[in-house]
């Protein structure tokens, strides 16, 4: 099975049906642990302002809490990793990258800065495409 390391923002747009999320098929997707603070906090920023619903709310909520994600903790080697990558993207991004060269993954995303800063690093990366 393949390993893919999933952006919290490549996931939203999955979870509201603005991207397939056929690139997730038989792989195991690996995630950080703030990803589930970033997914939860965007689905009620998009609430809060109108841009989605409540039962889409509810909806993509059961479906994120529903998913086999393999939740990686946080630990000082990537810790390490991201504070040595500082000046070049956010931590954020910093620690989807280090997990993605840690499990030697790509990873899916749909910042396309955060992707070539990834890649310059080493990191394989694949675009998220929108239906």
């Amino acid at each position: 099975m393949k390993t893919t390391v999933l952006d919290a923002s490549a996931w939203i747009n999955i979870l509201l049906g603005l991207a397939s999320g056929q690139i997730l098929r038989d792989h195991q997707v690996v995630v950080p642990a703030h990803f589930d603070v970033e997914v939860t906090s965007t689905l009620r920023r998009l609430l809060l302002a109108d841009r989605i619903g409540a039962i889409d709310f509810e909806d993509a909520v059961e479906a994120h809490l529903d998913f086999p994600f393999t939740r990686v903790p946080f630990n000082e080697s990537d810790l390490r990793r991201c504070l040595s990558w500082k000046g070049r993207m956010s931590v954020a991004d910093a620690w989807y990258v280090a997990v993605a060269e840690r499990f030697d993954a790509p990873w899916i995303t749909d910042d396309e800065r955060a992707a070539r800063t990834a890649e310059s690093l080493g990191v394989r990366t694949e675009r998220q495409l929108h239906d």
